[in-house]
C-alpha cells in the first residue's frame, strides 16, 4: 500500500539536499569609494592668491604679454619688439613682421582688463598704434628697440600694409589658459595720412 507520509518525508528531505547545494552568492560591498583628493593651488594661483591689487594688475600684464608672444611666435611672426626690455609703458605692447610683409602691432590684454583709449583714439585701432608711434620717436627715454620698431609701424602704416591685433590671454586665479585673437584692425586711410604726415616731418626735421 502506498505510504503517503512516507513520500512526503523522502520529498522533503530531498529539497533540503538540493537547497544546501546552492552555492552562496558573494556579499556586494554598499561602501562608497574614497573620495578623491582635490589638487592644490598650482605656484601661479598661490602668488596670485597672496598678491595686492596692484601686484595682481602686474601679473596680468605679464600673461597678457607671455601670452602675446607665444601666439606671435606660433603664427610664425618674426619679431621686431617683442616687448622685452620696455622703457617707455606707452607704444604698442609688441610688434612683429609676417612673411608677407605685413607689420603687426599687437595690444596685450591679460585677464579681463579693458582695452582703453588715448591720444584721441580708441586703443587697439591703427590711429591709436600709429599715433603711439610717433610718440615713441620723439621721446628721448625710449630704447633702440621701441624706436625701431615705432618707425617700422609708421612706414608699413603710410604702405597700408600695418595692422593692430589685441590679443588676450585669460587666467583662473593667476593661472594662464589659451591666448586668443580677440580682435583684429586691417589698414585705414587716416592712418596711413597720420603716418605719411609724420614720415614727411621727420626728413624735413
Amino acid at each position: 500500500m502506498f505510504n503517503s507520509k512516507l513520500s512526503f518525508s523522502v520529498f522533503v528531505v530531498a529539497c533540503l539536499a538540493s537547497l544546501c547545494s546552492i552555492p552562496v552568492m558573494a556579499q556586494v560591498s554598499t561602501k562608497a569609494p574614497a573620495a578623491e583628493s582635490a589638487p592644490g593651488p598650482t605656484a601661479a594661483q598661490r602668488k596670485w592668491l597672496n598678491a595686492t591689487t596692484s601686484e595682481r594688475i602686474k601679473i596680468a600684464e605679464e600673461i597678457g604679454d607671455r601670452g602675446a608672444r607665444k601666439m606671435a611666435k606660433g603664427k610664425g611672426y618674426r619679431p621686431l619688439f617683442d616687448g622685452r626690455g620696455r622703457i617707455l609703458p606707452q607704444g604698442p605692447d609688441q610688434v612683429y613682421r609676417t612673411s608677407g610683409g605685413r607689420v603687426i602691432a599687437f595690444e596685450a590684454k591679460g585677464g579681463s582688463s579693458p582695452t582703453g583709449r588715448g591720444y584721441g583714439y580708441a586703443q587697439g585701432t591703427n590711429e591709436w598704434t600709429v599715433e603711439s608711434a610717433k610718440r615713441v620717436l620723439r621721446s628721448s627715454k625710449a630704447g633702440p628697440a621701441e624706436k625701431g620698431a615705432a618707425k617700422q609701424i609708421l612706414e608699413a602704416a603710410a604702405r597700408g600694409k600695418l595692422e593692430t591685433h589685441v590679443v588676450r590671454t585669460k587666467h583662473i586665479l593667476g593661472e594662464p589658459t589659451v591666448a586668443v585673437l580677440e580682435k583684429t584692425t586691417k589698414s585705414s586711410d587716416e592712418a596711413a595720412a597720420m603716418a605719411r604726415e609724420a614720415i614727411e616731418g621727420s626728413v624735413k626735421a
